[in-house]
């Protein structure tokens, strides 16, 4: 055998070697290197041809020695040393001589078969192709799983491709075996399960979220497309001859909302919203951007005696293009049968589906006189902040019932009313307690599916009661029944602040803004539930934005010097108050002894102080038990607490969460009062 066969021979077998893997490497390792140690067997030519210079290799090529030891070949120790050139294949030398995958040949590896290249260009695939279906699923409409599962698909596929790469990158020769599959397939299917079952945001509740954001803007920006399905109702306009039906006009705008609300697929702006825009002279697709949807709902009444005209179109937004128009020449009686046909008409031309409920709760009697004496009194109730408005309100109310004493919608509406007179201090409040309680019992008894009487029910139970846990069954209740009603969603997110869940009490605030968006009422009550969660910045946004809706509410300047002064800044918060030009409101809030207390001034503090215990004791109890509380004599804070428990102030159940009361959260008797009103979990 001369040396050129032998030196062929070993360039096969390390070229064998390199082509077999990790696998049988070391044993045919050792006899290479013991046949090129053994050079005594050639003649001295050869010797002297196996010793030239080796051909320089590229950079990124580099030697590596192996040793092995195989006992009794070559060398006695039987140590050998064999050189290979790591560039073009495998190097075998990743492994240290105990066979431990080395970090430097880790990196090697990693590098040679371009697994950080695999992994981020299926990343930006990955990105491109959810951005595209995202852009695709708004614009059909798709439902919220589809784009869930192929995020889903996309975020399991991604630990795929290293090891797919590791395997069989660039240069990779190793193949995968049957049980190495099993075991990936093993692993991605369990990494799937766990990504599945770990609780995630719904759909809506990131909507919540988007608009809870937006809710602290102004005015409000609408970041994503407008759906199709998406309807305001905005009032009818009165065209009777003497221009005194509005009531009617406007009850017929509000019962069509009612109507649209059991389409469970087509978003509709409630009345409060909708109604800001009565009688002004505003742009269609303006109204549309403000209220965030693609199509509006208008038309006009005219009521005659006993004739009745309606005409309504249904019109894009956008364009003004319209959709769908009809006019309707009845009698009067036919009104619940308009109703009806306007709104499946809407639906139909919207591709909604209606509920198979579809009557509307306003319209739960047949009787027409009933029916236009409690819109009578609704049109008074819904607009009145005076005793003379409360009082012809309720009249109202009681001739409908006279007229039909089956009207559920009138017995709830009336128990409403006679609890708010009371609360606003017109009557005494123990005058009408129980004459409220008994009209949300009657409306419940009536029509125990009715919403607005389980809404009036838990009103009544908490505002006037105290009673939270008797309350809270009715508003779960009333929101399987009308997932969108406003004030179920409003008293849901407050029962939620007032035990604390602030999360909660966003998430149903959040959804009530989007269906109420310019209702100013409804960033008032996201304002205080960022307050009691001590989100400060957040909580004067929303209030800024309510302000914006409602220049001349009376209790804005009052409202922003208590944050200001919750947040540290008792001097800014004495000059918001004092913009205040109403003397009864300037003076009659707890906020301005803490501000004196805070800036030192004692005098006139303890001024302030006997001001409202002169004139407010009955009804801002709370708010000097937190004067006595943020001075720190807990003694005097709570008798007065105790004094505003026994009065039944609704404030006090907000104690728990209350930041200016700080200073007696702790004590043993907050515990116990806590516990008589049950906020304790």
């Amino acid at each position: 055998m001369n040396a050129s066969t032998v030196r062929s021979g070993l360039a096969t077998a390390e070229e064998g070697l390199l082509l077999r893997g990790d696998q049988g490497r070391r044993p045919l390792a050792a006899l290479v290197a013991a046949l090129r140690l053994d050079s005594s067997a050639f003649p001295s030519g050869a010797r002297r041809t196996s010793r030239r210079q080796p051909v320089p290799l590229p950079q990124r090529e580099r030697t590596v020695t192996v040793q092995t030891r195989a006992a009794g070949v070559g060398d006695p120790t039987g140590s050998t040393e064999s050189e290979f050139p790591s560039g073009g294949h495998p190097p075998p030398t990743e492994f240290a001589a105990s066979g431990v995958l080395t970090m430097g040949g880790l990196w090697a590896r990693v590098k040679q078969h371009k697994i950080a290249e695999w992994t981020l260009a299926y990343a930006a695939c990955a990105f491109a192709l959810l951005h595209g279906a995202a852009i695709l699923g708004d614009a059909l409409e798709w439902p919220h799983i589809i784009l869930h599962s192929l995020a889903l698909l996309m975020i399991v596929g991604l630990p795929v491709v290293p090891i797919l790469a590791w395997y069989h990158g660039v240069r990779a020769l190793t193949r995968i075996s049957g049980a190495e599959l099993i075991i990936i397939a093993l692993l991605l299917a369990i990494g799937g399960t766990l990504l599945w079952l770990i609780p995630h945001p719904s759909a809506a509740r990131a909507e919540h979220a988007h608009i809870a954001l937006l809710a602290t803007q102004s005015p409000v920006k609408l970041e994503k497309p407008l759906g199709v399905k998406s309807v305001a109702v905005l009032p009818f306009v009165d065209m009777s001859e003497k221009k005194d039906q509005e009531y009617f006009s406007d009850g017929l705008s509000e019962e069509l909302i009612d109507h649209l609300m059991h389409a469970s697929d087509l978003k509709v702006i409630a009345r409060t919203s909708s109604f800001q825009f009565k009688g002004r002279n505003e742009d269609m697709r303006t109204i549309g951007q403000l209220l965030g949807v693609a199509n509006l709902l208008e038309g006009s009444v005219r009521k005659s005696g006993n004739a009745l005209r309606i005409s309504v179109q249904l019109v894009r937004a956008d364009t003004g293009y319209e959709v769908w128009s009809e006019t309707y020449d009845r009698k009067l009686e036919d009104i619940f049968k308009i109703q009806d046909q306007i709104a499946k008409a809407v639906v139909n031309a919207l591709n909604a589906t209606l509920n198979g409920r579809s009557t509307s709760t306003a319209t739960d009697t047949q009787n027409v006189e009933a029916h236009e004496l409690y819109l009578q009194g609704h049109a008074i109730f819904d607009r009145t902040m005076t005793p003379a408005g409360y009082r012809t309100a309720v009249e109202y109310y009681r001739a409908a019932l006279k007229a039909d004493p089956s009207y559920a919608l009138a017995w709830a509406r009336m128990s409403e009313a006679l609890a708010e007179q009371g609360e606003a201090g017109f009557v005494p409040m123990d005058s009408v307690r129980q004459e409220a309680r008994r009209a949300a019992e009657r409306a419940l008894e009536l029509n125990p599916r009715l919403a607005d009487a389980h809404v009036a029910m838990a009103r009544y139970l908490i505002e006037d009661e105290l009673d939270l846990p008797a309350g809270e069954p009715h508003i779960r209740r009333a929101l399987e029944l009308e997932p969108n009603d406003q004030w179920a969603l409003g008293w849901a997110g407050t029962v939620a602040m007032f035990r604390g869940q602030f999360r909660e009490a966003t998430a149903f605030f959040a959804k009530s803004i989007a269906s109420d968006p310019v209702n100013p009422y409804r960033y008032s009550d996201l304002a205080q539930n960022y307050f009691f969660a001590r989100e400060y910045s957040q909580a004067l946004n929303a209030f800024h934005r309510s302000v914006d809706l409602l220049p001349n509410d009376p209790n804005r300047h009052s409202v922003l010097g208590e944050i200001l002064l919750a947040q540290g800044d008792p001097l800014s918060a004495l000059a918001e108050m004092d913009r205040e030009p109403d003397d009864k409101v300037r003076l009659g809030c707890d906020c301005r002894v803490l501000a004196y207390d805070a800036l030192g001034r004692r005098k006139e503090a303890d001024a302030a102080l006997a001001y409202l215990k002169k004139y407010h004791a009955e009804d801002d109890a709370y708010g000097i038990a937190r004067v006595y509380a943020n001075r720190g004599k807990l003694e005097e804070a709570f008798k007065w607490l105790d004094w505003a428990y026994r009065l039944r102030d609704p404030d006090i159940l907000t104690a728990r969460v209350d930041p200016l009361l700080k200073n007696v959260q702790s004590d043993g008797r907050f515990a116990a009062l806590m516990k008589k009103l049950r906020l304790l979990d």
